[in-house]
């Protein structure tokens, strides 16, 4: 099995960005020569390929114009790192993307979710693992308000019922993360801040903060620290369904529900759904399937699968 992988003048750009997509060589070995190619890569992230119309939108027009698309669409392979999840692909086309949704795979049903690529969160600012008796909070929120389903969640736990949630809870109004990246010295103590508050609570509450309903980084930073996410987002889909247990270390509640985002909250403590066994698989679940040195082989593994489907046909 061979791959060709479009070059940044196929691509109409100077170079490759950062984060150039790549399958395994030893499986699917690279040729220089198209006609020898089983599939075709684009090694550049689509939100590179276009340009932005909207909203998650993008027209994709330097895609469009990729040498070998039009002969062979259902043999090329996408990448996206980006926001631009309202945009489709060529719908025989696979495509490996962190800003799927469950619209997205209705319209491209060869889209296969990932993961966001998140930092390891299980520690403290000295480098420090926190232990399991540290949990001092019941949920945590540290990040942007945008939706109103995030402030119904928000709500419903502060003014939660006769047995009030210990929350741990900083609402702001733009997205800490590009302020942590543009202000270092302020940023540094968010994030402190940040690590401290998920790693010493139970759960993480992520709804949604887009309507469309893709996933937040913090589903897999909570993951990675150990810590429950609470997801609120009917749109969202799950990465690796048919390798990870969700259920299992995710406590998943329908929009329909956030109103009473604190009563199952409540119930999954009372219950004691999420002990240690579950928040260690929710590390183990990160460390090995959702880091992204994990994609490397995940995607290459699909691929191969999708190449020979393709050969059945």
């Amino acid at each position: 099995m061979q791959a060709y992988y479009y070059t940044p003048n196929d691509c109409d750009l100077d170079e490759l960005p950062d984060g150039a997509f790549r399958l395994d060589d030893s499986r699917i070995a690279e040729t220089a020569d198209p006609k020898q190619a089983d599939l075709f890569v684009c090694p550049v992230m689509i939100h590179h390929m276009g340009q932005m119309t909207g909203y998650g939108t993008n027209n994709l027009a330097k895609l469009k114009r990729l040498p070998y698309l039009d002969k062979h669409p259902g043999r090329h392979v996408f990448f996206n790192c980006g926001d631009t999840f309202r945009t489709a692909l060529p719908p025989e086309s696979l495509a490996f993307r962190c800003d799927a949704t469950k619209q997205l795979l209705a319209v491209n049903p060869n889209t296969v979710p990932i993961a966001w690529p998140t930092k390891d969160c299980r520690i403290d600012s000295g480098g420090r693992a926190f232990e399991w008796g540290e949990r001092r909070f019941d949920v945590s929120f540290i990040g942007w308000e945008r939706l109103a389903l995030c402030t119904k969640a928000l709500d419903s736990c502060e003014r939660s019922g006769l047995v009030c949630l210990v929350c741990d809870f900083e609402r702001k109004d733009t997205f800490y993360g590009h302020h942590e990246k543009q202000d270092i010295a302020n940023g540094a103590p968010e994030r402190t801040r940040y690590l401290e508050s998920i790693n010493r609570s139970r759960f993480s509450l992520c709804p949604t903060s887009i309507e469309d309903g893709v996933i937040r980084y913090r589903v897999y930073e909570a993951l990675s620290a150990g810590t429950i996410p609470v997801i609120i987002g009917d749109g969202s889909a799950l990465p690796m369904s048919e390798l990870i247990d969700w259920d299992r270390c995710a406590l998943i509640i329908p929009e329909a529900d956030v109103d009473n985002t604190d009563g199952y909250i409540r119930e999954a403590i009372d219950c004691n759904w999420f002990g240690q066994a579950e928040r260690q698989y929710a590390i183990d679940v990160w460390n090995n399937l959702l880091t992204s040195d994990n994609w490397f082989n995940y995607c290459t593994e699909k691929a191969i699968e999708w190449v020979k489907k393709e050969w059945a046909k």
